[in-house]
């Protein structure tokens, strides 16, 4: 279930630290694709795993250039996006396009967000 509280606040969220990315979905085989591009509001950062509570700092394999974003489902469903998120999906930011490698729509469920980590092309 969604709360719409939770919603709220990752929208605040997006305001304030979020940017302008576009998520793209290529479909079919050349010459007969499909691309679907959206622009949304994303968190978008440089990746670092975060220690459990209570616990030690453990040995992460990182790959360079990894990536997290953080996007609301319902901002990408209302640009015509097909949900789910898939791994392969693109994420362009200004001139760069990442792919999407993991996508965890279930951690932040609550507000309808999607988290995922994207690496560059």
């Amino acid at each position: 279930m969604i709360e719409p509280n939770a919603v709220e606040g990752y929208r605040r969220m997006l305001a304030r630290i979020g940017r302008h990315v576009t998520f793209r979905r290529v479909t079919g085989q050349a010459p007969n694709t499909v691309t679907t591009d959206v622009k949304v509001r994303s968190v978008f950062r440089n990746y670092t795993p975060s220690t459990p509570l209570g616990g030690t700092a453990r040995s992460y394999s990182i790959t360079e250039g990894l990536r997290e974003f953080i996007v609301l489902a319902s901002d990408l469903r209302s640009g015509g996006f097909p949900l789910p998120l898939e791994k392969n999906d693109k994420l362009i930011v200004e001139d760069e396009t990442f792919n999407i490698v993991e996508v965890d729509d279930g951690t932040r469920h609550i507000a309808g967000a999607i988290e995922g980590r994207a690496v560059n092309v």
